[in-house]
């Protein structure tokens, strides 16, 4: 009885389906990217590339939303992960 009520829902609030659904396809171009650039480069490509789309989506998020002064230690530190990981 639940799955009627959520495809109802979503029937009713449309904008959430439209989320889920570009939700969805962009994790599987995200998916098929790193497989992509797997097998032609390395796995620590990816792990490089991965981490600039982290920065990239950091600094986008910084333009719409104030910067808060915890955010700027956490990316060097979040980036060391990443160099010691590797």
């Amino acid at each position: 009885m639940m799955i009627v009520y959520i495809y109802a829902y979503l029937y009713i609030y449309t904008c959430i389906l439209y989320i889920l659904v570009g939700n969805v396809v962009s994790i599987a171009f995200f998916n098929f990217s790193g497989i992509s650039v797997t097998r032609e480069l390395s796995a620590t490509t990816r792990m490089v590339l991965d981490s600039l789309r982290t920065i990239v989506v950091w600094a986008v998020s910084a333009v719409w939303d104030p910067l808060n002064p915890a955010q700027i230690p956490g990316k060097p530190v979040l980036l060391t992960k990443y160099v010691l990981i590797s």
